[in-house]
């Protein structure tokens, strides 16, 4: 648990678009990507929406209603998640909400969404940090397309490194919840 939002530092802006994921633009290079993986953590309207449609079900899905900082409608995401977890989260932070919501989710279940009003471009760093290696965390690049991680310990430790930059406390408790066992 972290009890204070996370506020991310321009120098690392570019960081987060760059080339450290396989970049799907069709269905077939999804696919081929995701295979057969049943562990993927989904970020972000449309992600989530293709993921759905071609029949995955991601462990954790994080939407906002929008895409390209407009009002969206998803039937299949309203049709999924009738219910999802509602939070708050400005644009360029990962509130404390957020990110304990996000670890209580990998760590506790699977097959759950949650609903952000504001802006949810920077959750996928919470969701690598806490999701098992060897699992997939797949977020859109806007004007690029859907990139997908898979989650090891190099990009962990860069992540990790990202999120303490931004405020994040020590390295025992990320450490001891990444490595959790789940069911």
């Amino acid at each position: 648990m972290i009890r204070k939002d996370l506020v991310l530092p321009d120098k690392f802006r570019a960081e987060l678009g760059a080339g450290r994921y396989a970049l799907c633009r069709s269905r077939r290079s999804i696919m081929k990507v995701i295979g057969r993986s049943t562990e993927i953590y989904a970020v972000g309207d449309v992600t989530v929406n293709t993921l759905l449609s071609y029949g995955y079900m991601p462990k954790l899905s994080i939407f906002d209603n929008s895409t390209a900082r407009a009002r969206a409608d998803f039937p299949l995401i309203k049709d999924r998640f009738p219910k999802p977890y509602k939070i708050s989260n400005p644009p360029g932070r990962i509130t404390k909400g957020l990110f304990n919501l996000i670890e209580r989710s990998i760590r506790d279940r699977c097959g759950i969404a949650i609903e952000v009003k504001g802006e949810e471009d920077l959750a996928a760093m919470p969701c690598i940090i806490f999701a098992r290696n060897g699992s997939l965390v797949a977020y859109g690049l806007r004007g690029k397309g859907m990139s997908i991680i898979k989650v090891d310990a190099r990009i962990k430790a860069r992540v990790t490194h990202m999120l303490r930059e931004m405020g994040m406390p020590g390295k025992r408790r990320i450490a001891r919840s990444s490595s959790s066992k789940r069911a």
